[in-house]
């Protein structure tokens, strides 16, 4: 019997999709975050100093973007789920990954 199959269904590119749009987010929460840290004045005479406060408004894009990072890994979740139909499909780690680290960080952000 001949395979009439031809590349991946809507699902799998929805998931793809997805997946490529976490790390994009990801991303940019690690630059936001190393944007908004205080600044560190090297290692001179001393021990070196920090100079400054957290950026709150920086910060507050953090959480929004973390916010979306979490929805939009619980929808592909769920994606993975609904097209886990052969024995080949698999639940995709990066998304996973991704809502328990954007999750952690949230989590961080609220109680630090």
């Amino acid at each position: 019997m001949q395979n009439k199959r031809r590349g991946p269904d809507f699902v799998i590119k929805v998931i793809n999709i997805l997946s490529g749009v976490s790390w994009i987010i990801l991303f940019l929460v690690v630059v936001f975050i190393s944007m908004a840290k205080p600044k560190f004045q090297g290692f001179g005479r001393g021990m070196g100093s920090i100079q400054g406060t957290w950026d709150t408004s920086l910060l507050g894009i953090v959480a929004v973007l973390l916010v979306l990072l979490i929805a939009l890994s619980a929808v592909g979740i769920t994606f993975n789920f609904l097209r886990m139909k052969r024995k080949t499909d698999r639940i995709r780690a990066t998304l996973v990954l991704s809502g328990v680290l954007a999750l952690i960080g949230l989590l961080a952000l609220i109680f630090n």
